[in-house]
């Protein structure tokens, strides 16, 4: 498969062939500590993060533990690249909401009628009706994607 080179607002991203994605998956209260991604070949590839359903907070800190954390609420349909400083950074999530808070009630999840998910859904839909709607509005997934291996065209 073809790499992904990005470049948003003059921020330059290292090419990405993504072969990998990690599914996590949270509840309301659900929790993931503190740790460090760096299993890849190569840690300069950026890691990208997308969340589905139920917002979260993600915490991002630094190369140890002590550095202080930033905070980001991360809603439905949001993407994080995580790239440079930040690829081998410290981070958490050290809490998955219930529901939707009230500054961003209009990102309920809609996750049912999006275009690209429609079969699935549907499938979904016809074996246990209400299921998909319900995982969407209950629960927290994230896909975390990245390049694990080395490819051919990788210099």
């Amino acid at each position: 498969s073809s790499g992904i080179n990005a470049e948003y607002g003059g921020l330059h991203l290292p090419s990405l062939t993504p072969d990998s994605a990690l599914v996590n998956y949270y509840r309301p209260g659900d929790t993931l500590s503190f740790h460090q991604d760096e299993l890849e070949w190569d840690l300069t590839r950026p890691l990208v993060s997308i969340s589905l359903g139920v917002p979260g907070i993600l915490c991002v800190g630094g190369m140890t533990r002590s550095t202080a954390p930033i905070s980001l609420l991360l809603t439905h349909g949001d993407a994080v690249v995580l790239s440079g400083a930040s690829r081998t950074a410290y981070h958490a999530v050290p809490r998955v909401l219930e529901t939707v808070p009230a500054l961003c009630s209009h990102l309920t999840p809609t996750c049912g009628s999006e275009t690209r998910w429609k079969g699935a859904v549907e499938e979904v839909e016809r074996l246990q009706p209400g299921l998909a709607r319900d995982l969407c509005a209950r629960t927290r997934i994230n896909l975390s994607i990245r390049q694990v291996e080395k490819h051919c065209t990788d210099s």
